[in-house]
């Protein structure tokens, strides 16, 4: 019985490290969809160097089915968005960008974003088309 109880502790320490450590490095390319519809790839840089609570992380917006830069911006905040599986983005006191109930898939997070009243899905990009998206953020927008 005291097993028991040890493993199940040990389970939930482990599941809500895990949780934390994904949730404080943000850093990658997200595709945003809802069933059946594809929307824009949004990447973000900078969660790591800014830290959990930092300002100044870079979000990139995508054309539809595009590697094309519709937008570029930075932040003026971001951080946890009052739970463990939620992390803002502020751009001069508006919450831009909301991912909610996120929670790490096959290797990658998946979930809810929310642009101001819109709300869609987002699974996180394989690591080959991050690098891409990043190196195309990167060229085109004016950090």
């Amino acid at each position: 019985m005291k097993f028991i109880f040890v493993f199940f502790g040990l389970l939930s320490a482990t599941s809500f490290q895990a949780s934390a450590k994904s949730i404080s490095n943000f850093d990658g390319c997200y595709q945003l969809y809802m069933p059946s519809t594809m929307y824009p790839v949004v990447c973000v840089q900078g969660t790591t160097e800014e830290g959990i609570n930092g300002s100044e992380a870079r979000v990139t917006l995508f054309h539809v089915n595009s590697s094309e830069v519709e937008t570029c911006f930075k932040t003026t905040a971001s951080g946890v968005n009052g739970t463990a599986n939620s992390y803002f983005f502020e751009v001069k006191g508006v919450k831009e960008m909301i991912f909610s109930k996120v929670e790490i898939k096959d290797g990658r997070k998946i979930g809810d974003v929310t642009f101001g009243k819109t709300t869609l899905k987002f699974m996180e990009r394989l690591p080959e088309h991050t690098v891409r998206f990043i190196k195309i953020a990167n060229t085109k927008c004016e950090w």
